[in-house]
């Protein structure tokens, strides 16, 4: 039940996170948070699913379970490829300089 209910609640502060953004970001999608947030609510939607079909009677079917396991893959694949969007549009850090007076 652990790993259901965090999974669950990723989703749900990653879309409060993205409701914060939609009030304040003119362009969501080069906005590393709002990618980051939508690869989490993605993979961890899918994780939930997958979390309860076990949990409630589908453990028997080898071959089904097969089969979401390859879709979490594809899944998988698919979100890091968002998050690797997500860094490659984030912006870079100013050089510190100390100055003594």
């Amino acid at each position: 039940y652990f790993d259901t209910i965090y999974a669950l609640f990723i989703v749900i502060l990653s879309i409060r996170a993205i409701n914060d953004l939609l009030f304040t970001e003119r362009d969501l999608l080069k906005n590393p948070t709002f990618l980051i947030c939508m690869g989490l609510i993605i993979f961890f939607t899918y994780q939930v699913i997958q979390r309860l079909f076990g949990l409630y009677g589908l453990k028997d079917s080898t071959e089904f379970r097969a089969n979401v396991q390859r879709i979490l893959y594809v899944i998988n694949c698919i979100t890091n490829l968002v998050f690797a969007l997500a860094v490659s549009w984030m912006r870079k850090r100013r050089a510190f300089v100390f100055e003594f007076q």
